[in-house]
């Protein structure tokens, strides 16, 4: 049981003559000045326990309520969002390979029409090529013709000179080879009567020499 100030004052009064100041204040201490001071039994800790698991329950189930149906509305909300998006985006789409296809279409003209001009520009370019080249090479074909020529006739000239030339050589040389010739035949028949003359004395030499042994061994004999 819970005691105010003025109870408490005059129960304190009382009791100090009797007990002394400390023990009077021990024993006030034992009683407490306010209902928040008084000690919980187990029994209301557990009856305030249960009736707050209670409401927590019935917090959390309110909760959980709330929740689902938070939860089911912006489900609901994002797929409306999400088939609205989806249709803008084919629509977009759509629109977007209309705009391509009509650009690739104008571009495809676009570059026939360029590709047609710029070929008409070749065959132009490489018809007046194909003319040039053929007049420079009429022009070259004129040019190496005439110096064929000119070549042709200094060539002749040249062979001819040379020729003329070889044929005074030749004679030159057969003459020399004739003087050769004779002086060659000279000189074989001066050979000739040397080696005869040389054999014959030779053969004389021999002979002596073999009657001279003959002597000699009817002499020794």
């Amino acid at each position: 049981m819970a005691l105010d100030a003025r109870m408490r004052a005059a129960l304190f009064r009382r009791l100090a003559p009797l007990l002394g100041d400390e023990e009077a204040n021990a024993l006030m201490s034992q009683f407490p000045a306010s209902e928040l001071d008084e000690l919980v039994t187990r029994g209301f800790l557990r009856a305030e326990l249960a009736e707050l698991r209670a409401e927590l329950h019935t917090e959390i189930a309110g909760l959980r309520h709330e929740l689902h149906t938070e939860i089911a509305n912006l489900r609901h909300e994002l797929h409306a969002g999400m088939a609205a998006l989806r249709q803008e985006m084919q629509s977009e789409i759509a629109s977007l390979r209309e705009e391509m296809r009509t650009e690739i279409g104008a571009l495809r003209q676009e570059m026939h029409t360029e590709i047609d001009g710029l070929r008409q520009e070749m065959q132009s370019e490489i018809a007046s090529l194909r003319e040039e080249m053929r007049t420079e090479i009429g022009a070259l074909r004129q040019e190496m013709n005439s110096e064929i020529g000119g070549v042709r006739r200094e060539t002749q000239s040249e062979i001819t000179s040379l020729r003329q030339e070889l044929r005074d050589r030749i004679g030159a040389v057969e003459v020399e080879i004739a003087s050769l010739r004779v002086e060659m035949a000279d000189r074989f028949e001066r050979h000739t009567e040397r080696l005869r003359q040389q054999t014959l004395f030779n053969v004389g030499t021999v002979f002596a020499a073999v009657g001279a042994s003959a002597t000699l061994t009817q002499l020794l004999g």
